[in-house]
């Protein structure tokens, strides 16, 4: 049974999708970090650059964009079979005005991806202005794919193109249609628009919750499933969009709809560096810059079973939980997973065509490359929006990123090092703050240490202590 739980109440909007009590997906906007993907720019070609067979447009935001040589609208259209032998300047000049529709958001170090074959989506539908090429879901059947094919030739003016979602098969043609008229007035519009605009500027905001939505639309809803919203306008939303069987309800309670599914602490879990597995074995996870590195150790495992018995069941029940991690926690780029070491290299296949077939349940790109030199799995995801960490944490100002912070012993030596640069020093008392570990280390046990310094420096050292979250200490006056 599938629940589709729907957090639409203020600016953070949720939802998760949970399949017999399991959170399978989950999704999240937050105000910081809305996602531009669907937006429509007009935007101007800053720089054409031949050796990448790309440009940088300016489209109004603070990082310039991406537009590759086969987004852009003019070469997509062109009918010339050498056309790929033709530089981007053929196709686009710097200083050129054009439409724009945003496909990647950015990323702490790049510009967001572009695209010039703009996309108008609708509930059975997505029209293509210049698309050139018709298709349909292959969830629909053969016979209905070709009759739907067929009626969008006699419809479509000549190279547009237009792609027929799942529903489609299930729609009556007045009504299919009618939503065809809609989404070419609504390209036809957006082109009026340009006349009466200087770009860089926005010319069409996507809902991206809505349409982080859209792909659950398309799944098999039995009577069985319940849809749940907490509010009254996403509601009515969902019930336009939603053309399966399932009931869609109104979550009608003072306690938060994820808080009454119980479904905060599961959210919670994805932000843990360390997750226990059902044998005691646990996973940490690790985040880098250019890849995230996944441990597996077998724990507390005390089963009476061999070694390599012990070993296996460890890297089944890790290899399961890490796939499901990596798309709940929407990891991408290079993923490196440790498992316990394993001697025979059928147990390493089994492990490998494991992955690969819970791989198979992310709907997310994922390439499993296989097993390195070093017995490391290394799998690559591809990167459609912000990671879970990068949505909800930022780089800690105190570690910098790092992850760890000098402990009191060593801040403790770094005082007294500076302490003996007051040896000749005319003063007579010295005032310091610190926190308790610092100050217990440092004077030594019944303050000895200190009371030994205090003699040879010819010097009172005043403490002062300050309630920090980490070893801490400042030299704040010397008294004459």
């Amino acid at each position: 049974m599938k629940e589709l739980i729907v957090n639409a109440k203020g600016r953070d909007k949720r939802w998760a999708l949970r399949e017999d009590g399991m959170l399978q997906e989950f999704h999240t906007r937050q105000g910081t970090h809305q996602s531009k993907v669907g937006s429509v720019y007009y935007a101007v070609v800053e720089k054409v650059v031949s050796g990448l067979q790309a440009a940088f447009v300016n489209f109004g935001e603070e990082k310039r964009a991406f537009l590759s040589k086969e987004d852009v609208a003019s070469f997509a259209s062109c009918k010339d079979e050498k056309k790929h032998l033709k530089p981007i300047s053929h196709y686009l000049h710097q200083g050129e005005k054009i439409l724009v529709q945003v496909m990647k958001d950015e990323t702490d170090s790049k510009g967001p991806k572009v695209t010039g074959l703009i996309e108008y989506k609708g509930l059975h539908m997505v029209y293509m202005p210049n698309g050139g090429y018709v298709a349909a879901s292959k969830k629909i059947t053969d016979e209905k794919r070709q009759a739907l094919k067929e009626w969008a030739k006699t419809k479509l003016p000549a190279g547009d193109g237009l792609l027929f979602r799942t529903v489609a098969g299930h729609c009556d043609w007045s009504t299919l249609e009618e939503e065809l008229n809609q989404l070419m007035q609504e390209s036809q519009l957006v082109e009026k628009q340009l006349v009466h605009t200087s770009a860089p500027a926005l010319i069409k905001e996507t809902d991206a919750f809505l349409n982080s939505l859209s792909s659950l639309f398309e799944k098999e809803w039995k009577t069985e499933d319940t849809v749940w919203v907490d509010s009254e306008e996403m509601l009515t939303v969902i019930k336009q969009h939603m053309s399966q069987t399932c009931s869609v309800k109104l979550h009608v309670s003072a306690q938060n709809i994820f808080n009454s599914f119980n479904l905060d602490h599961s959210v919670g879990a994805l932000m843990k560096r360390k997750l226990w597995l059902e044998n005691g074995g646990f996973i940490v996870f690790d985040y880098g810059e250019a890849l995230t590195s996944i441990d597996i150790n077998t724990g507390k495992s005390t089963k009476n079973q061999s070694l390599q018995q012990t070993v296996m069941e460890t890297n089944r029940l890790a290899a399961v939980l890490i796939c499901e991690q990596i798309k709940l926690r929407n990891l991408s780029g290079m993923i490196l997973i440790d498992f316990v070491n394993m001697k025979s290299s059928r147990d390493k296949q089994e492990i490998l065509e494991l992955v690969k077939k819970e791989c198979k349940k992310d709907p997310v790109r994922t390439v499993v490359v296989g097993f390195t030199e070093l017995d490391v799995l290394q799998l690559t995801r591809k990167k459609t929006s912000i990671s879970l960490q990068d949505a909800f944490t930022k780089e800690c100002p105190t570690c910098l990123g790092y992850g760890r912070v000098y402990h009191e012993e060593n801040i403790a030596l770094k005082l007294e090092r500076e302490l003996w640069e007051y040896e000749q020093h005319d003063g007579e008392k010295i005032t310091i703050h610190t926190t308790n570990g610092v100050h217990e280390y440092f004077s030594g046990k019944n303050s000895s240490h200190k009371e030994r310094l205090e003699r040879v420096l010819h010097k009172e050292l005043v403490f002062r202590l300050v309630d920090q979250p980490i070893p801490f200490y400042e030299i704040v006056r010397v008294d004459f």
